[in-house]
């Protein structure tokens, strides 16, 4: 199993600190810019969810940390292609 690190604590808080997680761990979503990343953790202090790009196989990319604004819900559409 892959071990994944943490990105350092240098982030802003977000306007969503101190807010409840709107998605759970390990769900697959859409950023601001269309690339698909996978939910690693919510940071409830910060209000940012770390989350790491879905790669192709046998590459991965390092956490980093997102606004829960910038993410949306991939569209059944999109998910069954």
């Amino acid at each position: 199993m892959l071990k994944y690190e943490m990105p350092n604590d240098a982030s802003e808080k977000s306007e969503y600190a101190g807010k409840e997680p709107e998605y759970e761990n390990k769900s697959v979503m859409l950023t601001s810019e269309g690339k698909k990343v996978t939910i690693l953790n919510y940071q409830q202090d910060k209000g940012l969810y770390v989350v790491m790009n879905l790669d192709e196989v046998e590459m991965h990319s390092p956490a980093y940390r997102i606004s829960p604004g910038e993410l949306r819900k991939i569209e059944e559409k999109e998910s069954q292609e």
